[in-house]
């Protein structure tokens, strides 16, 4: 009886750990971690690190911006500035074992002046570069509408590799 009562025991335990690891981002000794990349408008920062917390569940979110965000650089075919932010985020999945990247472009860009329809083209193209790029990672991208100054809403572009 204690033989097959442990048995359950051990069975139940690795299920739970089988569960546990499906749901949670992977944790490092000081959290897990997702990464944010965007533009660095200061009126989406906020709104950013606080959707890529409630999407990602991770205790911590790597936060890549640039004027324009990836959009611009990967626009200009700047291979060197193209290097430089690969080499971020493979800094936040190497090293901090970020699982997500979320990327994310907005309305009333500065820094990429540019229609919603090129802006959502390129959030599909910066997808599939990264996703490329870091294949066990999910990649999710963006558009953030502007509704009114404090109220912007997140409709997703695209989403690879669902975790």
């Amino acid at each position: 009886m204690k033989r097959l009562f442990g048995f359950f025991a051990l069975i139940f335990l690795i299920g739970a750990i089988v569960l546990m690891s499906e749901k949670a981002p992977a944790k490092l000794a000081h959290g897990s971690f997702a990464l944010a990349i965007s533009c660095m408008d200061g009126r989406i920062q906020e709104l950013v690190l606080k959707h890529t917390h409630e999407l990602s569940g991770a205790d911590h979110v790597d936060n890549i911006t640039r004027r324009g965000g990836i959009l611009r650089i990967f626009s200009e075919h700047n291979a060197q500035l193209e290097e430089d932010i690969l080499q971020d985020v493979a800094v936040s999945v190497q090293k901090h074992q970020s699982e997500h990247i979320y990327v994310f472009s907005h309305e009333q860009c500065a820094g990429y002046p540019e229609s919603e329809e090129i802006h959502r083209a390129g959030l599909h193209r910066i997808t599939r570069i990264l996703k490329k790029r870091f294949t066990d990672c999910a990649v999710e991208s963006f558009w953030i509408k502007r509704n009114t100054d404090e109220d912007w809403n997140f409709l997703k572009v695209d989403t690879i590799g669902q975790r």
